[in-house]
């Protein structure tokens, strides 16, 4: 699992969600100028479907970094289709999610998932719902939190609004009712309970039960899965198997429940078997993503064609320090009214784990590639080579697993749909008990899903070297196959640092097969020639997808003697940003980029190199850079070293410095205040750790660490102080040993 600047942000986020919720909104009335969510009122015939924008007026200059809305509206009347993001939301596949809570309860999440450049800043529509109309009916933003830049609670006027039938007719839902667009079933979409669900027992302890429900034969119906008692330590992974009758119930889809947090991320769910569903949970970030109060877990939507029960056969719960939790099980009952039983519309196959429908997979023509020598933990994708059109498994490896072994493991891969069609993938040979603990699935066209678990927590984990999984793909053209992010945990839920190496499969001949579907605009390979600075030379490489672009980088010491610790230097042409890195780390002020090597490839012997690599997202152009700088203390001397100058303090400025430590790491905030009678404009805060002490991620400002000195600096947003002002700013940190705050903190 990665643990990328979303998920290590997402407990700030949390904690003004939190405090926004715990204010009451303003809705007095107020000037025109007042920030306002509203519902517009459109008018629809009797049974059509009808678009409802919900849009943002007077948006603030500070933006809206993070937004959690709830929308109502009465479920007789109208009936939900679908929803999407509006046209002021940037990113909308990784920083907004739309779903129907219940029925006549709609949720809305919003989060710049960059923390910096993809707020919103207009006015304009927030998302799109559509209904069908079944009679007039008000829709009405019952709750609304929003968070500035600085995620500082911000205050809102809610306005409702109507869906008016012409004529003011009402009819009742048509049978079958009209498909929904979104998953497109095939057969008619849900219809609400003809009586609600009965009322769960009273139950004392943790408990995981499924909620009865009553439905009509043919009908569609959801039935949740729920979680009751839920202890203080939360819950960070789970998995769950549901057992049903397949000839009184047909599987139609699953999806998350509203106490699931980040669910692309951390949830999935899937018919094993026919009678069969598998339900895997894993909060990624291994810190802030856990579950941490009662409600639903889990939707599962079912055709009833008979009574049956429906039974969670079997449960592993694992709290935030993985310990294993003891849950009751209950059993709940779909009933169809007047006992009745329909016959499935066609007869239920069961479904198989894999069973392509194209033709078996063909070895590789050419023995696969070996592996690059490694040092270090590392996973990697092993090149292979295939003829046009032919399938072709691409194994992804772990190398030199650490002793402690890997109980969590959370990676996405991505590849060029245009050159490969995805088939099936597969867990590999050192996954023990995969139908349990492995899931792979294809995200969407390009990116594939990868999820493990070691369910029993504490023997089915990852003990050795080898194939973690495989993936089959249809060759139509070279491409290169990339971990994208990779998160592990190892058996004491530690994360662990890895390195991502790509692979590539070749075509034998360089041809290249057209698609059976439209593929996807082919990334365009950049290979800017390799600058010189000093000993040491940089190949940079991109595979670019329009608004976007995968990078790496090679560092190679040209030297006589191995470098121990590196820093390259560079400058962007457009308005490209960094939105992840891996095996080095990053900042970013305006175009000036550095990246420093992680603990793990500080050191680059003579005449050798290391691969880095990052994503970036741009508009307009996306040149390559050129101006590269190496800066790195050799162990026979110094080439092209940077004289740091000795920091001046600001005496008109004082820090405060707080931590919450967990005994392995901690969340820091640190608080500038500007004493003196002017603005600051621009700042830098340095000090120096006394123990080992790593920054993973930070908020707020840009970091950087060369061993134990630390350099924090604004970003655009926060980069005046006023007088008597204070700013805060906060990073998360790793350690072993002891924690001591520092004191030799400077402001300038």
């Amino acid at each position: 699992m990665y643990l990328s600047k979303f998920t290590k942000c997402i407990s700030i986020v949390l904690c003004a969600l939190i405090l926004c919720t715990l204010m009451p909104l303003q809705k007095t009335e107020a000037a025109s100028a007042e920030f306002t969510a509203y519902v517009e009122s459109v008018t629809a015939n009797v049974g059509q479907q009808v678009v409802v924008p919900i849009k943002l007026a007077n948006v603030p200059s500070n933006g809206i970094t993070t937004a959690d809305m709830t929308i109502t509206y009465d479920p007789s009347k109208l009936e939900y289709v679908n929803g999407s993001a509006g046209s002021i939301v940037m990113n909308p596949s990784v920083n907004f999610a739309i779903n129907k809570e219940n029925n006549g309860t709609i949720k809305i999440l919003f989060l710049d998932e960059t923390l910096l450049n993809e707020y919103i800043r207009e006015d304009g529509i927030f998302a799109n719902i559509t209904f069908k109309v079944l009679g007039t009916s008000t829709v009405t933003i019952s709750k609304a939190t929003f968070g500035d830049r600085t995620l500082k609670p911000m205050t809102a006027k809610l306005n409702a609004g109507t869906i008016t039938i012409n004529g003011g007719a009402t009819t009742q839902p048509t049978t079958p009712p009209t498909p929904t667009p979104t998953v497109r079933p095939t057969t008619p979409p849900t219809v609400p309970p003809t009586v609600p669900p009965t009322t769960p027992p009273v139950i004392t302890g943790f408990t995981a039960y499924v909620e009865s429900v009553t439905a009509n034969a043919g009908q569609q119906v959801v039935v949740p899965i729920k979680l009751a008692n839920v202890p203080s330590n939360g819950i960070t992974t789970a998995d769950m198997t549901i057992i049903y009758d397949p000839s009184k119930l047909e599987y139609v889809n699953g999806s998350a429940g509203s106490i699931v947090m980040n669910p692309s991320v951390n949830f999935a769910i899937n018919k094993e078997d026919n009678g069969i569903i598998k339900i895997l949970f894993l909060d990624e970030t291994l810190l802030n993503e856990y579950i941490r109060e009662d409600g639903i877990f889990a939707n599962i939507t079912f055709k009833a064609l008979g009574t049956s029960t429906v039974t969670i056969s079997k449960a592993t719960f694992g709290d935030r320090t993985l310990k294993p939790m003891t849950a009751k099980l209950n059993a709940g009952t779909v009933t169809v009214n007047g006992g009745a039983t329909t016959q499935p519309t066609t007869p239920p196959t069961p479904t198989p784990t894999v069973r392509p429908t194209t033709p078996p997979t063909v070895p590789p023509t050419v023995p696969p590639t070996i592996p690059p020598v490694i040092t270090g933990f590392t996973a990697y994708v092993e090149s292979v080579t295939a003829n046009a059109g032919q399938q072709v498994v691409v194994p992804i490896k772990l190398a030199n697993v650490p002793s402690n072994g890997i109980t969590t493991a959370d990676m996405t891969i991505i590849y060029d749909p245009s050159k490969l069609e995805y088939v099936n993938g597969s867990a590999g040979s050192i996954i023990m008990n995969p139908s349990v603990n492995f899931a792979i699935h294809k995200e969407n066209n390009g990116t594939i899903k990868i999820l493990f678990l070691d369910e029993t927590l504490l023997n089915e984990y990852i003990r050795e070297d080898g194939i973690f999984a495989n993936i089959t793909f249809k060759a139509l053209g070279t491409s290169t196959v990339t971990i994208s992010k990779a998160t592990f945990g190892d058996r004491t839920l530690k994360p662990m640092t890895v390195k991502l190496n790509a692979g590539t499969v070749t075509v034998n001949g360089g041809a290249t097969t057209q698609p059976t579907t439209s593929p996807t605009p082919t990334p365009t390979p950049t290979l800017t020639p390799p600058p010189q600075s000093g000993n040491f030379s940089v190949n940079y490489t991109q595979s670019d997808w329009g608004t976007g672009a995968t990078v790496s980088m090679t560092i190679t010491n040209n030297g006589s003697t191995a470098v121990n610790g590196w820093t390259v230097r560079f400058n962007f042409d457009g308005n490209q940003k960094i939105t992840n890195a891996w095996n080095c780390s990053f900042t970013q002020n305006g175009n000036s980029i550095v990246l420093t090597n992680v603990d793990y490839n500080a050191t680059i012997p003579a005449g050798g190199s290391v691969t880095i690599g990052f994503n970036i997202s741009y508009t307009g152009t996306n040149k390559a850079p050129t101006n590269f700088i190496v800066n790195a203390t050799s162990s026979g001397g110094t080439d092209n070293p940077v004289p740091t100058p000795p920091p001046s303090q600001n005496n008109n400025c004082s820090v405060t410095y707080t931590h919450n430590d967990w005994g392995s790491g901690a969340t820091v905030s640190i608080t500038i205040k500007n004493n003196g009678s002017t603005a600051v404009n621009g700042w830098t805060v340095n000090f120096t750790y006394a123990g080992n002490q790593k920054i993973t991620n930070a908020w707020n400002c840009s970091y950087t660490q060369n061993g134990n000195s630390v350099t924090l600096k604004n970003v655009d947003y926060n980069s005046t102080i006023p007088a008597g002002g204070t700013i805060t700013i906060g990073f998360n940190i790793t350690y072993s040993g002891t924690n001591s705050i520092p004191t030799n903190i400077t402001v300038n």
